[in-house]
């Protein structure tokens, strides 16, 4: 197994060091000259975006771009409240509040680049995320999508619902909230017309619902949700819906947090962000990172330095999250009780490789791949949820490691086969040459081959694909095609000598 080079990260920005573990780095910043308070919103590969509150000058509209460790004020002329919710690494958006007025605004990196995407009226109007050359927001109090004009804007209001707003894009699909009755909200979706709309609040929760980003058909909010003000002053039963629909919801709540105070703000590439509210912790909230499910927290505070742990008024939130390729960036604000500070953690992410062989099996097209924890105080717990994983024909595959430990291992079982599991430690970054050798046989699925499964492959045998029954499961839910072990399309001698070769063989944990 051949490891590539990893190192342990010390980063400097504006006089501020922080040390992380392998393969994380976090940067922070204090804002520009005179601010008081800073409010990272939105990231992408090169910047953060959000709102510093600078005295003498107001709330402003901000950039903090990576590369060049600097701050870049959006705000335009005679504006004392600005906000950057959103980027895409081009374009920017938030509002401009002029004389108690505002209008959703667009920016591409300057303040004289603002383009307004709503009149500047007393509503709240606001534009949440772009992708893709197009943003989404509120407009007279209807969930909008806009292509860049004003002109453009498509009303996304479902029908009979008296307000809506959107919070996230990706793709074809928007993401948001939608008044469903008195002061209900449910986490809402579309696909670019109000007629799409569809009501992914879990059914059997009370209480409101908000959904906040959505990443290729990822959507993450919160449920029984205090709505209070855009999505990272929210908070409720951190969420996560795996396809976008109601029925798809998983409960984010680690175990020991605090019922209702936890929240779910961005996912991109599989990870969700945002911050717990941990039972006798004593501090407000900690910023987080997830992988699909509760158990896979990671608690990104502890990244943060003993400044943030020694002072119990501390807290840090992790707002957004963007993956390119194998680095993640995750935008976030937090304090020590001293200062507020933007916060940047980067960590880069390590790959799995190697050849599933079949060991004269069916071939597989693709494999779910479970991670557990094989750390020396792990406690062997699934890591994240399983990831479906595409195998070339020639057996190659690739995955990416979760975010946490670096010690793990890698469990797979296809149909018709012996669960396989094998060593992952990415201490020294990505691994290679992971075979996944199997071994077929276990019709069953009872992880051994045995007298059961002769028995069902005896029954079947010189059973075809062309026979009609051939896809139909019987009273143990076994059909004639899972007895055809090598996967040509009939049940004879082949398979049968695939069971006894393998006759007795156990499966791995």
């Amino acid at each position: 197994m051949n490891h590539s080079k990893s190192l342990i990260t010390l980063v400097t920005l504006f006089g501020f060091a922080s040390v992380a573990p392998a393969k994380w780095t976090v940067t922070t910043s204090t804002g520009p000259a005179g601010a008081t308070e800073i409010y990272p919103a939105g990231v992408s590969a090169g910047q953060s975006v959000g709102q510093a509150w600078v005295t003498g000058s107001g709330k402003r509209a901000s950039i903090w771009d990576h590369a060049t460790n600097s701050w870049v004020d959006l705000a335009p002329l005679f504006s004392a409240d600005s906000y950057a919710y959103g980027t895409d690494g081009t374009q920017q958006v938030g509002y401009v509040n002029i004389s108690g007025e505002r209008g959703a605004a667009l920016w591409t990196g300057t303040k004289a680049s603002l383009v307004y995407l709503s009149a500047v009226t007393v509503s709240d109007d606001a534009a949440y995320s772009c992708s893709g050359g197009q943003q989404v927001g509120q407009a007279h109090n209807h969930a909008a999508l806009w292509s860049g004009t004003a002109e453009s804007r498509v009303d996304l209001n479902p029908p009979l619902s008296s307000s809506s707003k959107s919070y996230g894009i990706s793709g074809s699909q928007q993401v948001g909230v939608a008044n469903v009755g008195g002061a209900v909200y449910h986490a809402s979706l579309w696909n670019g017309t109000a007629s799409s709309w569809v009501d992914i609040h879990p059914v059997g929760t009370g209480g409101s619902s908000i959904a906040l980003a959505v990443d290729s058909g990822q959507v993450v909010g919160m449920v029984g949700a205090q709505l209070i003000g855009y999505g990272n002053e929210a908070f409720g039963t951190a969420s996560l819906w795996t396809n976008g629909t109601a029925s798809s919801w998983v409960n984010l709540d680690p175990p020991h947090s605090v019922p209702n105070y936890n929240a779910c703000l961005g996912v991109s590439g599989g990870f969700q962000v945002g911050y717990v509210d941990i039972i006798g912790d004593g501090r407000q909230e900690l910023a987080t990172l997830w992988q699909g499910t509760a158990s896979s927290r990671v608690n990104l505070h502890t990244l943060l330095g003993p400044s943030y742990a020694l002072n119990s008024n501390c807290f840090s939130k992790a707002t957004a999250i963007c993956r390119v390729g194998s680095v993640i960036y995750i935008s976030g604000f937090g304090s020590d009780a001293q200062l507020r500070r933007a916060l940047l953690w980067r960590h880069d992410v390590s790959s799995v490789s190697g050849r599933v062989n079949t060991g004269g099996g069916r071939p597989v097209a693709s494999v779910q791949i479970q991670f557990t924890d094989n750390s020396p105080d792990g406690d062997g717990r699934n890591v994240g949820a399983p990831i479906t994983v595409p195998i070339a024909e020639n057996g190659d595959y690739t995955v990416s490691a979760p975010v946490g430990s670096d010690a793990f291992r890698i469990s797979v079982k296809p149909t018709g086969f012996l669960r396989r599991t094998v060593d992952a430690n990415v201490v020294g970054g990505d691994l290679t040459e992971v075979n996944l050798n199997l071994v077929p046989g276990d019709i069953v699925a009872d992880n051994v081959i045995d007298l059961s499964d002769y028995v069902k492959l005896a029954t079947y045998f010189n059973g075809v694909s062309t026979d009609p029954n051939w896809s139909t499961a019987d009273s143990d839910g076994i059909r004639p095609s899972d007895c055809d072990l090598n996967g040509d399309g009939v049940v004879d001698l082949t398979d049968y000598t695939l069971v006894v070769t393998n006759f007795n063989s156990v499966g791995d944990n």
